[in-house]
């Protein structure tokens, strides 16, 4: 029963609730498909490390206590998502009947894909990955629930700072290891290696899904792509710098995570901005899409605004509206103000 439990709560925690948000979010999206769980659930994801990077950082400077803050992003997923289940409960029908349709159209490309995600997802629950990186990220989150507190002792010595850990404190993506494994009831090691993997895996190839769909218009050229996709990812390793060999051996490290699915993500929708002529909730998850890279890597402060910055280039090239461009321009708020903070506290 201890295995099953773990298991509901993991997909409650980071399945269900993000999806659920998704929800609230595409609520406002004017978008025939936003239905599409892949993408709510998405979207979701993105959304829950978004919000979690400010309250983070917050919590770390006011010096509350770990399972204070711990409390607030509880009461907080659950609120938005009994929200999201009040006001799209018929959406969920949608979802579940669409759901039902997809398994009538069901092909071998699509047996494939699925068959590789399953393979690279075995691998991780198999076997194991030692990674030096890991004697600080999983210990800060280890150090963090035994001694209730945020970034107060080192996780090698146990002693406390003399000062804060400039080089990491701007993307806290270990206490968001913390606070799920506080949440769902398991040891923050076995965690982050076995259950996060998974969930940080479906996203990628959730992102992948998405812009397969942007792309391709029958449900076959999608599922080809997506087949293409996995295959290169099992022989990318070519390098242990590749994107590939973080994707399968460290993803839920943040510069995995990263360069694997945040990174393509917020390329997806500024992808969609320009489709789609720049609703008001795109830039709203866009925001929050830079706020997520901020929070998983130091990397992301300013590889986030390049990303969006080459795309505003082009759109101010192609359309010569200076309001679009400030409005990508502000979308990288998130990254520029931590950038600004660790400028000053180093």
């Amino acid at each position: 029963m201890g295995i099953i439990s773990n298991i509901c709560s993991v997909i409650f925690w980071n399945l269900i609730i993000p999806t659920f948000i998704g929800f609230l979010v595409t609520h406002f999206w004017k978008k025939e498909d936003k239905d599409n769980i892949v993408l709510n659930f998405a979207i979701g994801l993105i959304t829950v490390l978004g919000i979690f990077q400010p309250i983070t950082l917050s919590s770390i400077y006011l010096k509350l206590s770990f399972t204070l803050l711990a409390n607030i992003m509880k009461i907080l997923w659950l609120l938005l998502s009994l929200v999201s289940l009040v006001i799209n409960w018929k959406r969920f029908i949608n979802c579940f009947r669409k759901l039902l349709s997809i398994f009538k159209s069901f092909h071998i490309f699509t047996a494939l894909v699925l068959l590789l995600i399953i393979l690279q997802i075995f691998a991780y629950v198999e076997y194991e990955h030692i990674d030096d990186d890991d004697s600080f990220f999983v210990a800060t989150a280890t150090t963090t629930i035994v001694n209730d507190n945020l970034y107060i002792r080192s996780p090698f010595s146990g002693v406390l700072y003399g000062k804060l850990p400039t080089r990491y404190i701007m993307s806290p993506f270990s206490i968001f290891y913390a606070v799920m494994a506080r949440l769902t009831g398991i040891h923050a090691t076995i965690f982050t290696h076995l259950y996060l993997t998974i969930i940080l895996l479906i996203f990628v190839y959730a992102v992948y899904y998405l812009w397969g769909k942007a792309l391709f218009d029958n449900s076959r050229s999608l599922s080809i792509f997506l087949f293409l996709i996995a295959m290169l990812n099992l022989f990318g390793n070519y390098s242990e710098f590749t994107t590939q060999s973080f994707l399968l051996l460290r993803i839920w490290q943040g510069k995995a995570i990263l360069a694997a699915g945040i990174i393509p993500f917020i390329l997806y929708l500024c992808y969609c901005i320009y489709k789609e002529d720049s609703q008001v909730i795109l830039w709203c998850v866009l925001f929050l899409s830079t706020s997520a890279a901020s929070h998983v890597s130091s990397m992301g402060i300013f590889l986030a605004p390049v990303s969006v910055g080459c795309f505003a280039a082009v759109e101010l090239i192609r359309t010569r509206k200076w309001k679009r461009t400030l409005a990508y321009l502000f979308c990288c708020l998130p990254c520029v103000v931590c950038g600004v903070i660790y400028l000053i506290i180093s």
